[in-house]
């Protein structure tokens, strides 16, 4: 049996990373060698690249890779194989640049996405074509070429990292996101008395909050909102939510909940928000709150793209286009014929399972980990 050795900074509780470890274990020797530091701060991608930051961040950074160097040394055997999870393109140059002792090693990326797609494209927090956004560029294309796989979320991103980062199609590979178990618990929960409508999620530009924004003046007041998350446009978001408050909008805000307690408003909401965001890279995604929100077999709604359209049609979840007038439309509609909405859910649940389901994630993993030639 093959020993995979999962390293470095990668957030060790994100869903993608939590799944893709215990799928390897059930078939492989997997150890974890992890070091905290996304785990610090909840912008993964931005906050380190203000000035006050990024100097302590440095050496915290520093500091762990000086110790991951050694141990890494000193557990890799032959035929070990190096996966790399979710944030993990530090980890991946951190192999890149000692790539003189790792080389002759086997090496998986499992990034998800693109670190230069999300701070530059998506995010805008680096201005597309500076300096530092080609440096990005450049890093990131020179890592995923030492890979041997390179792991992605959807065909559409696929298709992306192939392009951008000038790769060979063949070591490119899908693994959809998926859900975890509990997310499938039919707990004994009713819905909340007034149709609600639930967002979760990072108040990141990819959700397409501002669409949502716009939304909520054109939905009658009885609607009940409410919003769970934080991040980058939070408070931003929070100012626009007092406004609309003030006018006599029902919007429940709530910081955050404990991710296995999610379920309580999962299940208690009558729709649940997708993405709706204007960038490229929102229309390549499947995030992971759309295969946990269709996981519990309720109503979801989010904006149409190719990405949704590899597993998902109109008979399985609600699609519209990303403007307030439409989504308005799509959740009127919802509402005014809700029992046909749930047939809508359970067609979705029904394509996971056949598409996205851990059964089918393991398969494919497996299957890549398997056709790896060792070095």
């Amino acid at each position: 049996m093959r020993k995979l050795i999962y390293f470095g900074t990668y957030e060790q509780n994100y869903p993608r990373n939590r799944m893709v470890i215990e799928l390897l274990k059930e078939e492989y020797e997997v150890e974890e060698l992890h070091e905290p530091l996304w785990e610090k701060s909840s912008d993964k991608t931005g906050s380190f690249l203000s000035l006050s930051n990024l100097i302590p961040f440095f050496f915290t950074a520093f500091k762990i890779y000086f110790g991951l160097f050694f141990k890494l040394k000193s557990k890799l055997k032959k035929d070990d194989i190096i996966v790399t999870g979710y944030i993990g393109q530090f980890d991946l140059y951190f192999l890149y640049f000692f790539r003189f002792f790792f080389k002759k090693y086997t090496i998986v990326a499992n990034p998800l996405v693109s670190f230069y797609d999300t701070i530059v494209e998506d995010r805008k927090i680096v201005k597309k074509g500076s300096f530092i956004a080609r440096q990005i560029l450049k890093a990131e294309t020179k890592m995923y070429a030492m890979c041997a796989q390179v792991w992605v979320d959807t065909k559409q991103n696929q298709d992306y990292f192939i392009k951008t980062f000038q790769l060979d199609s063949r070591k490119v590979k899908v693994v959809y996101v998926g859900a975890e178990d509990f997310f499938f618990e039919n707990k004994d929960i009713h819905k909340f008395d007034k149709f609600t409508v639930l967002f979760y999620g990072k108040y990141i530009p990819l959700h397409g909050l501002d669409k949502l924004i716009e939304t909520i003046p054109l939905m009658p007041k009885s609607t009940e909102w409410m919003f769970i998350g934080k991040g980058q446009l939070y408070d931003k978001i929070y100012k626009e939510f007092e406004a609309l408050r003030k006018i006599g909008h029902k919007i429940s805000i709530i910081s955050w909940v404990d991710y296995e307690n999610l379920n309580n408003f999962i299940n208690g909401a009558h729709v649940l928000l997708g993405i709706f965001g204007d960038s490229d890279k929102a229309k390549r995604v499947i995030p992971n709150k759309l295969f946990q929100s269709v996981a519990t077999k309720n109503v979801v709604l989010t904006s149409d793209s190719l990405a949704i359209r590899e597993i998902f049609d109109e008979k399985s979840i609600f699609m519209c286009e990303n403007s307030p007038d439409a989504i308005k439309k799509s959740l009127i509609n919802i509402k005014d014929n809700y029992d046909d909405a749930l047939k809508v859910a359970a067609n979705g649940y029904e394509k996971f399972n056949k598409c996205a389901s851990k059964l089918v994630i393991k398969k494919s993993i497996i299957g890549y980990i398997s056709s790896l030639e060792i070095k």
